[in-house]
């Protein structure tokens, strides 16, 4: 059959849909002349009732406002009202109206698995020209899908065409796209997503081999300290002198001690993919010790100066200063005794 045949065949199923009625095959006015002797032609099975005339209720009145959906070219409505109808029937006629639908939204892929069901299901509802009918559907669109077997290294994985779920891996078989430029995309919990553009062309066969890496949270860390010093990471020891590792993301504990040497702590947030440098220069034990005792003999030698210059400048004779705190002698932490003035204090 040429391809302006098929077309022609699709468009007066399109037109039977509009009625509302599945297509009988019609006797034809005058047949060919047969030889003498010929057994005759059997009787034409009797034509099944309309939908109109068959469907009661709910299903009745979903099926009439798919109707006139369907007339008013509102196709992906229509499809809500005949799938409501078929499932409050179970009518499989009303498919063959869901078909038509889906290949008028060009959802080739969708009309192929539907025109599928409705020949599983028919059973003595449709006549030999109702599959024959469904038969030439199905090759006119063959050349508008493709098929797309997508492996997974990984089971338990959604598989999505286009952002919507059309199954879990491993995958039982390929799948049916339509022709043109798609999303094909992998996701499971704890890895990373794989996702790709694909151009089909219909009428094709495509593989798309899936390798889901784990997810992984860390990033890179880099100590900088002398060659003798011990570097450690939340209480563990991980290197001597210049460091770096890769380190679970968050936060964590960096010790770094030397001989001789104060130790050096602190707090460390690590992000994912990112990269935290971190100087460290310790103080020596021996300097913070000196700078103090230095520091205690200044004090010392201020507090002599202090009291030497008391005797040396104190007055003759008892002190006559007028105050209300009696004498009080302190010892302070050079032992030097001190005794303060009346009214000093």
């Amino acid at each position: 059959m040429t391809l302006a045949r098929r077309a022609g065949a699709g468009r007066l199923l399109a037109a039977s849909l509009c009625a509302c009625a599945l297509a009988v095959p019609s006797v034809a006015a005058a047949q060919a002349a047969k030889p003498a002797g010929a057994k005759p032609a059997a009787a034409a099975a009797p034509a099944q009732p309309s939908l109109s005339a068959t469907l009661t209720g709910m299903a009745r009145a979903e099926y009439e406002a798919a109707k006139l959906l369907y007339q008013d070219g509102d196709f992906a409505n229509s499809i809500v009202k005949y799938q409501h109808a078929y499932d409050l029937s179970k009518d499989p006629r009303l498919l063959w109206n869901v078909a038509v639908c889906e290949k008028n939204l060009r959802h080739y892929s969708q009309m192929l698995k539907v025109v599928e069901r409705y020949q599983k299901e028919g059973g003595a509802f449709l006549t030999e020209q109702d599959r024959q009918d469904a038969a030439e559907l199905e090759k006119t669109v063959q050349s508008l899908v493709s098929t797309v077997r997508v492996v997974v290294s990984e089971p338990g994985a959604d598989v999505l065409v286009d952002d919507a779920k059309v199954g879990i891996s491993p995958l039982e078989a390929p799948l049916l796209v339509d022709v043109g430029t798609h999303t094909i995309a992998v996701k499971k919990p704890g890895f990373k997503d794989f996702v790709r553009s694909e151009r089909l062309v219909g009428a094709s066969a495509v593989a798309i081999a899936v390798m889901l890496e784990r997810e992984i949270h860390q990033g890179q860390l880099v100590v900088e300290v002398a060659p003798k010093e011990m570097v450690f990471l939340d209480g563990k020891a991980v290197g001597q002198g210049h460091w770096e590792g890769m380190v679970p993301s968050g936060g964590h504990t960096l010790r770094v001690t030397g001989p001789g040497m104060l130790a050096y702590q602190s707090e460390v947030v690590i992000q994912d993919n990112a990269s935290r440098r971190v100087p460290v220069t310790l103080q020596s034990e021996r300097g913070i010790g000196t700078t103090l005792l230095w520091a205690g003999a200044g004090t010392a030698v201020l507090l002599g100066a202090v009291i030497g210059g008391a005797f040396l400048f104190k007055p003759a004779g008892p002190s006559v200063t007028d105050g209300t705190i009696g004498p009080k002698t302190v010892q302070s932490s050079f032992h030097f005794g001190v005794t303060i003035i009346k009214g000093a204090m």
